[in-house]
């Protein structure tokens, strides 16, 4: 992804505005990592308490087969590394239209890709790895399916498809991360890195307990119990400094 900007002064103070900008970014991901821990087990905790509350039925079976095909898949065939790029690129044009800008000249190869953006911007980068395009596009074709005719007989073999779809976006993900990537190195990659891992872990807590009719709530209320726990457990740290300063 590149950005386009024709003000050649601008153009002389962006490596130190990118520079400054990446310095702010790396201390604001101190902040967020202990979320991102705590969001970690939180997701332990869920997967856990979905199995233990009886819900596993068919739709999650289904699911997790999806998900498991596609890895298995992706480990022993050739990858579509053309449709992981496309859908990357697409990901970048759409963050930068929902922010107000426009994009141009995408291209798309297997070895890569690239589009020319307006504006910059941490999410419009990071957008790829944060929002999973195809899983994106399986749940809007579910909802316009569901519009026009009863899909509950083909529940099942949507989830199936949803699962494989986030597969899709898992495994290429952490093969592209593995390999470095411009966009993380732009944005920072303790703060990239922390704010992939925080987003995808919550919006695969969201899709299993959809999947499974668990409550969300159960989920925000297992998160904000253990948030608690280290707030007061930091605030009992500095009390104790400070008697002893």
């Amino acid at each position: 992804m590149r950005q386009v900007n024709r003000n050649s002064r601008r153009r002389l103070r962006r490596p130190r505005l990118a520079l400054a900008g990446r310095q702010v970014r790396n201390l604001i991901s101190l902040a967020l990592w202990p979320l991102v821990i705590i969001t970690t087990v939180v997701s332990v905790e869920w997967i856990w308490d979905v199995h233990n509350a009886g819900r596993p039925d068919r739709n999650v079976q289904w699911w997790c087969g999806g998900f498991m095909v596609w890895t298995l898949l992706y480990l022993i065939a050739p990858a579509p590394t053309r449709a992981y790029v496309l859908g990357h690129e697409l990901s970048h044009v759409l963050w930068t239209w929902l922010l107000g800008g426009h994009a141009r000249r995408l291209r798309v190869h297997n070895t890569g890709g690239s589009v020319e953006v307006s504006i910059q911007s941490p999410w419009i980068t990071l957008a790829p790895y944060l929002l999973p395009f195809y899983p994106i596009v399986v749940l809007l074709l579910f909802a316009a399916v569901e519009a026009f005719t009863n899909t509950a007989p083909y529940r099942p073999l949507w989830y199936g498809v949803l699962g494989a779809s986030w597969a899709f976006h898992v495994t290429f993900t952490l093969s592209m991360m593995r390999r470095g990537q411009p966009d993380l190195e732009e944005v920072g990659w303790w703060f990239s890195i922390a704010v992939i891992l925080g987003v995808n872990l919550l919006l695969f807590d969201w899709i299993l307990g959809w999947v499974a009719g668990a409550s969300f709530q159960a989920w925000w209320l297992l998160w904000w119990n253990h948030v608690h726990n280290l707030m007061t457990a930091v605030s009992s740290w500095i009390r104790r400094v400070t008697q002893m300063l």
